[in-house]
């Protein structure tokens, strides 16, 4: 059976490297990935099966690994600083606070992580960009029937709309996402009538969803189409669009100046935060203290949040929230590891940025700009929330998964092939 992947590219992974599940090939290997991405980001009209769903995707990873351990062995290898994330996670049980609750979660993420690295054995960048595609039109679609039909089951306990997610925040980020691969394709010039309606619809959805912070990364992750459009046309234009960028910055700057503008108090209520970010201050100066407890190695992955030797509950009682993260995921991994964790989790993103941009630099393609976005996009989102360093976390395995068809043999001796 055909996949979305029409036509063959000079990076895609040589067939030999796949490991043989006959059900799992073609459009059946597409179908099923966009099914388990629906199943694992926990969407409301169906029963939690993402843990399920999680099981049957570690259970194929294993076998997977099973039929050719050598050719996971360096995939593994090439990749041992985003591996080394779960192996510090495993390591902490040691001196966590709650061993076994540590470890059993510490497992979890590591097995998710071996997801990503067995999703690469199969396709280029260009086809996981399109199944990618695929999942968030088809959630897209689903949210727009329930705004028309359902509309009670589309919003959130205070009126907002949420769509088919369980938080107007997820509808927000899955639409972030939404327009990066949509307009990737449509720039392309993949199925444009499909990939231009499907942009369309994210931008719907993104305005539906309220989200102010995920409009500000939308606008800056969109800059960066034409930007690399223009970049590509030669040396002049570079230079027009760098001079014309200084220019632009240098006005507004002696604008605001003058007018004595506060810019950090104008964001803050575009986007509907106070100043104390909705308890966020808060949340991250009790974080800190917690560092400061344990600067070294932290208190164990996860066990913050469970044990009765942290503020955890204190936290949750000052402002009434069943918290269970710092709306941080750089505090999140200090508090967990300490400043070891912290280097891991920094080593581990400059090498994702700068596979991107090697990779960008080789294909010349509008979809292998996809990994660099996704990396700017994760790295801003998680300064207030934890969206890649957790079990059981998809932007994690996109992260990784981008990460790693950059970084591998195919990745690297990528080529312009639209």
């Amino acid at each position: 059976m055909r996949s979305f992947s029409a036509r063959s590219h000079s990076y895609r992974l040589e067939e030999s490297a796949q490991f043989s599940l006959p059900f799992l090939h073609g459009l059946w290997f597409d179908s099923f990935w966009i099914i388990f991405l629906a199943l694992v980001t926990r969407i409301s009209l169906v029963p939690d099966l993402n843990s399920l769903a999680w099981l049957i995707a570690d259970a194929l990873s294993i076998y997977a690994i099973a039929q050719k351990p050598k050719e996971y062995i360096e995939v593994f290898r090439r990749n041992i600083l985003l591996l080394s994330w779960p192996a510090i996670a495993i390591v902490s049980t040691i001196w966590s606070l709650l061993p076994e609750l540590t470890l059993f979660h510490a497992i979890q993420f590591f097995l998710n992580s071996v997801v990503a690295f067995v999703m690469i054995r199969h396709a280029g960048l260009e086809r996981f960009v399109k199944i990618l595609f695929f999942f968030g039109f088809l959630l897209q679609v689903i949210s727009v029937l329930l705004f028309f039909f359902a509309s009670g089951q589309s919003v959130d306990e205070q009126g907002n709309f949420k769509g088919v997610y369980l938080h107007k925040n997820e509808l927000g980020v899955f639409s972030t996402l939404q327009i990066i691969c949509a307009t990737s394709l449509l720039l392309s010039g993949w199925r444009k009538w499909l990939t231009g309606f499907g942009l369309c619809l994210a931008f719907f959805m993104l305005l539906k969803s309220g989200s102010g912070t995920s409009a500000v990364l939308t606008v800056l992750l969109c800059g960066l189409f034409p930007t690399f459009l223009i970049m590509r046309r030669g040396i002049a234009s570079t230079g027009v669009l760098v001079g014309s960028g200084v220019a632009l910055v240098a006005s507004l700057a002696l604008t605001l100046f003058i007018s004595r503008f506060d810019p950090v108090a104008f964001v803050l209520d575009a986007l509907g935060k106070d100043a104390g970010l909705t308890g966020r201050d808060l949340i991250w100066r009790i974080g800190m203290d917690a560092v400061e407890e344990r600067p070294g190695l932290g208190v164990g992955f996860l066990a913050y949040w469970q044990s009765s030797e942290s503020t955890a509950e204190y936290l949750r009682y000052v402002l009434r929230q069943q918290l269970v993260a710092f709306h941080n995921v750089y505090l999140e991994t200090t508090v967990a590891f300490g400043l070891v964790g912290l280097s891991l989790l920094v080593l581990g993103l400059l090498q994702q940025y700068w596979r991107g941009i090697v990779y960008l630099a080789r294909a010349g393609t509008v979809v292998s700009l996809v990994p660099l976005l996704y990396m700017i996009w994760i790295s801003v989102l998680g300064m207030s929330e934890n969206p890649i360093f957790w079990n059981s976390q998809l932007n994690f395995i996109l992260m990784a998964l981008g990460g790693a068809i950059c970084g591998s043999k195919a990745g690297s001796a990528a080529t312009a092939s639209y």
